[in-house]
Order: C-alpha cells, then sequence, then structure tokens
C-alpha cells in the first residue's frame, strides 16, 4: 500500500504544472468554461470560444475530452481526439490560425527605435563593462567631466562632440573617449581613433536593458576593451545563438560572440536578413534560446557554466589604472632620457659656439677695453687741465677781488664811525638845547604865578 500511495504523489507531481479538467459530469458549466479558457489560448477568437468549446463537446464527448486534458500533452492528445472517424472536428479555423501567427511575428521583431529618440542623459553603462589594458574597469562619466589626462567614457551627441570629431587627437595618457549617438556615417570612420561600436546600458528610471549603435571617438592613449563571456552550444545564423544553462544569465546584457548580445528566453527561433537597428530593446532583443532541460545537458554541471566567467561590477571610482600609471611610468623614463639628450647636445653645441668665437670674442674685447682705456685718459686730461684753470682764477681774479672788497669794508667802517659820532654829538646837543629852552618856560610860568598871588 504505500508503494502506491508513493506512486500516487509522483503521478501528481509530474502532472502539478499541466492544464487539467476534474471531472464533474457530462458537459457541465464549469467544464466547458475551462474548455472554453484552453482553445482560446491556442488561437480561438474569445467570441467564438463558448460555442467551439460546446460543438467539441458535442462531438468528442467530455469524457474523451477530460482524458486528453489530463495527459501530458493536452493540446496534441485533444487534436488527436478531434481528429478520429467519426468524430473528427476543427479545433482551430484556418483564418483564426493566420491570426496567430501575425500576432506571433508582431511580437519577435524588434521594434525600430532611433538614436534621436534617445536622452543621452539617462543612459547609464555598466563600470565593468568596459576594461583597459590591464583589465582595470573604466568607468561612466558625465561629457562635462571630458577633460584632459581624464579616465572613463562619456555618452553625448553629435553636437557636443563636434570640436573632438573635427580633430581626433589624444588629451589624455589615460584611457578616455565619446561614445556618439546618434552613430556617424561610415566615411567619418577615416581616423584610427574614430570605430563603430555597439555598447549594452539601462534607459531610463525603469533601467531598460537596451544595445545600442554608437561610434567610439577615442581621446586617450590606453586602448579600451570589452571582455566576451558567453560560450553558446551553437550558433545560428550569426544573429542568435543557442545557449544552455540551469539558471537565469547574471545580467541580461553581455558580451559574447564578438559583440554585446541581449538574452532572453525563447521557446522557438526566428531568421531574419533584415539590417539590424541602432537600438535593441530588451523586450525584442537578439534571442539566445536555452536548451531543453535534460539529465545529459552537459551545461548543468557547475564546471560548464556559461556565465562563470562574469563578476559582479565593483564599485568604481574615476582613478588611474594600473595600466595608466605603468604607461605615465614609461612616459616619464622616456620624457627623462629625451631631455638628458637635448641638453647634453644643447651643451655640446654651444660649448663648440664657444670655443670657435673663443679668438673673435676676445680680440673684440681687448679693442673695447683699448677704446675705453683711451676715453679714460682723455678724461682725465681734461679734468686736470679744468683744475688748473680753476686754481688759475680763484688766485688772480677771485683773491684781488676779495682784498679788494676787504679795503672797501674798512673805508665803510670807519665813515660809519665818524657819522656815528657825528650824530651823537647833534643828537645831544639837539636835546640840551630843548631841555633848556623848556625849563626857562618852566621857570617864567612859576614866576608869573606867584606874582598873581
Amino acid at each position: 500500500m504505500p508503494n502506491a500511495v508513493k506512486a500516487l504523489h509522483l503521478w501528481l507531481l509530474r502532472h502539478s504544472g499541466s492544464e487539467t479538467f476534474r471531472a464533474k459530469g457530462p458537459a457541465d458549466a464549469s467544464a466547458l468554461q475551462q474548455l472554453a479558457e484552453f482553445l482560446v489560448k491556442h488561437g480561438v477568437f474569445p467570441q467564438a470560444a463558448s460555442e467551439r468549446a460546446q460543438r467539441v463537446a458535442n462531438k468528442v464527448g467530455m469524457t474523451a475530452i477530460q482524458q486528453a486534458l489530463n495527459s501530458r500533452n493536452p493540446w496534441a492528445a485533444l487534436k488527436d481526439k478531434a481528429s478520429q472517424p467519426g468524430t473528427s472536428i476543427r479545433l482551430v479555423t484556418h483564418e483564426e490560425l493566420e491570426a496567430r501567427a501575425k500576432d506571433k511575428k508582431s511580437r519577435t521583431v524588434a521594434p525600430r527605435i532611433s538614436a534621436e529618440q534617445l536622452d543621452v542623459t539617462m543612459l547609464q553603462l555598466d563600470n565593468s563593462h568596459f576594461k583597459d589594458e590591464g583589465g582595470d574597469d573604466i568607468p561612466q562619466i558625465q561629457f562635462n567631466e571630458v577633460r584632459s589626462n581624464g579616465r572613463g567614457i562619456a555618452i553625448c551627441t553629435q553636437a557636443d562632440a563636434r570640436a573632438f570629431i573635427a580633430d581626433p587627437k589624444s588629451i589624455s595618457t589615460d584611457a578616455l573617449a565619446l561614445l556618439v549617438l546618434p552613430p556617424l556615417p561610415s566615411e567619418a570612420l577615416a581616423s584610427a581613433k574614430i570605430i563603430s561600436m555597439r555598447f549594452p546600458a539601462v534607459y531610463g528610471e525603469h533601467k531598460e536593458p537596451m544595445l545600442i549603435q554608437s561610434t567610439m571617438v577615442c581621446l586617450g592613449d590606453i586602448d579600451i576593451h570589452r571582455i566576451a563571456a558567453i560560450r553558446a552550444l551553437k550558433s545560428f545564423d550569426g544573429a542568435q545563438a543557442l545557449v544552455g544553462a540551469d539558471k537565469p544569465p547574471p545580467k541580461p546584457i553581455m558580451p559574447g560572440f564578438g559583440g554585446d548580445v541581449l538574452i532572453s528566453e525563447v521557446r522557438d527561433r526566428t531568421t531574419s536578413t533584415a539590417a539590424p537597428p541602432s537600438v535593441i530593446s530588451l523586450r525584442h532583443p537578439r534571442k539566445l534560446a536555452p536548451a531543453k532541460q535534460s539529465p545529459a545537458d552537459p551545461w548543468l554541471q557547475a564546471s560548464n557554466d556559461p556565465w562563470k566567467r562574469w563578476s559582479a561590477p565593483s564599485s568604481s571610482h574615476v582613478t588611474p589604472g594600473a595600466s595608466s600609471t605603468k604607461h605615465l611610468q614609461e612616459m616619464e623614463t622616456r620624457l627623462q632620457a629625451s631631455l638628458k639628450d637635448t641638453v647634453q647636445a644643447h651643451l655640446e653645441e654651444h660649448a663648440q659656439d664657444a670655443t670657435m668665437a673663443s679668438d673673435t670674442t676676445l680680440l673684440a674685447f681687448q679693442q673695447e677695453a683699448d677704446m675705453r682705456f683711451r676715453k679714460l685718459e682723455a678724461g682725465v686730461s681734461e679734468l686736470t687741465a679744468q683744475g688748473q684753470q680753476f686754481r688759475s682764477w680763484w688766485f688772480n681774479d677771485v683773491h684781488k677781488g676779495m682784498e679788494n672788497m676787504g679795503s672797501q669794508i674798512t673805508g665803510l667802517q670807519k665813515t660809519t664811525e665818524q657819522f656815528g659820532t657825528t650824530l651823537t654829538s647833534s643828537v645831544a646837543s639837539s636835546v640840551n638845547e630843548a631841555f633848556d629852552a623848556r625849563f626857562n618856560q618852566l621857570e617864567a610860568m612859576l614866576a608869573k604865578r606867584t606874582r598873581h598871588e
């Protein structure tokens, strides 16, 4: 009995994911409704589903329908029941099949999204996708951060990059580049620093993964690489590949097959000869179909995991990588050697010039010294003559003039003394005469007063 219970449990587990019906009597409303929904899933128009379910039930019988829907492949079993002699009935009409095929094709064709429709400021790169020569991550930077000796990758428009496109040259000793949208025409790719590049990014606030065709303008001395990380079981027409894995990929966009691919799980594959669009959205990506799971699938082994070479992105800062540091050291060594050689060459050249011009220079110096000495002698002679002339003038003219002036001063002194004596005598005589006159006048007045009394 325990074995029978175990067998029943196993049977229930095997059929737990299939679409099944429970028998509730012949053609009850619930069973017909489930049958109608089942038919709609396989292409029957919703407005015709109820009537089609009733016709199938009347023709095939609910018992046979229930047996088919309880099988491992319900749709194949139901079609088989509906094709038996005496119970044959078309489950899906030709019109419904054509409409289903058109709808399926429209859902598998990627929409044509133009790069001009994208806002470059809303595109975000995976900082671990682009690496330099040493394997260090190259981070994303904003366009206004692009400067001399900078490091990083900036997404910009053609208008932003116009000056760099017109004169493509290196401005940094590190890894520095622009991803230009929309991509430039093929005739603009003449420079080795301007190349066509399809890159992965996520767009907008919903982080929708995309593959975008662009033009890369390299502005640094260090090359930028992409690391391939996907291994395929089989490749189809260069646009699709079959990948087997026991778990989803770590990222929806990964490098592989010489480029970048969008990954999605599909049940079938289609081929197309149309040119790939400039922007591919994850909703309609280049398909990487998973292989059917089976015990013999080689990709189920951990050692054959197709995503194993991918590593989670590390936190990135805009700092020089090991490759750029080594590159700078090499440049510094070369510059030092070049500077040393240049200085040595200049010194030797100047030494030769000095040796060749030494005699001429010495002769010119001697001639100039002689000329200056002669001028100095002439100046001293002229100064001596002027000194002698000054002494002669001093003793002959000035000295005699001073003697005459002394005599005149002496005479003037005598005249002054005489005048002073005469003046003193005259003043004294006048004062005495005036005093005597006033005194006599006073005596007369006193005498007159006395008589009156």
